[in-house]
């Protein structure tokens, strides 16, 4: 189901580069109807996420990591000076807490602040994935605990927190 000012947005990859930049363009939800917003301006976009309020894709030939206007369809280098690793990122997906996974032939966490990716570790894959998503696993219910006993050494314990996120312990 979708609501009221969902969209759906798509970039076509050009097959032969020499065609053209790619376009980024809306699909209606009800209709199927393709609407061109305008040329992203890259030659090799191959996907789309959307995270951190932002459209990215990944042009592996010439650029590295973009973000998209979804405006006008103009994407923006990152960093100008960091290609990237591979020219088969087929794949990009954010989790629920807005880390950016890129997909090659290997697995990559896309810092969008720089560009640069940190590589986790290659696929035992011998292909091109085209697409991954990222669904999150059952989460245990945040808990804090005690370590030790009474009257001797103690520290805290917690379970189910964000990753990297904080947590505040009040003691007296």
């Amino acid at each position: 189901a979708f609501g009221p000012g969902d969209i759906l947005y798509a970039v076509n990859e050009r097959l032969a580069p020499a065609s053209g930049p790619d376009d980024l363009h809306t699909i209606d939800l009800v209709t199927g109807q393709v609407t061109l917003i305008g040329d992203t301006g890259m030659i090799s976009l191959g996907t789309l996420a959307y995270g951190q309020g932002s459209l990215w894709s990944y042009d592996g030939f010439t650029h590295g990591l973009v973000r998209i206007d979804p405006i006008t369809g103009l994407a923006t280098d990152v960093n100008p000076d960091f290609r990237g690793p591979s020219d088969f990122t087929e794949s990009l997906c954010f989790s629920d807490h807005g880390v950016l996974y890129q997909v090659d032939a290997g697995l990559w966490i896309q810092d969008t602040l720089t560009g640069v990716p940190t590589f986790v570790g290659p696929l035992n894959y011998f292909g091109i994935l085209g697409g991954v998503e990222y669904l999150s696993g059952p989460t245990s219910p945040f808990a804090l605990g005690t370590l030790g006993e009474t009257g001797g050494p103690m520290g805290a314990q917690v379970w189910g927190a964000t990753p990297n996120g904080s947590v505040v312990l009040l003691y007296a």
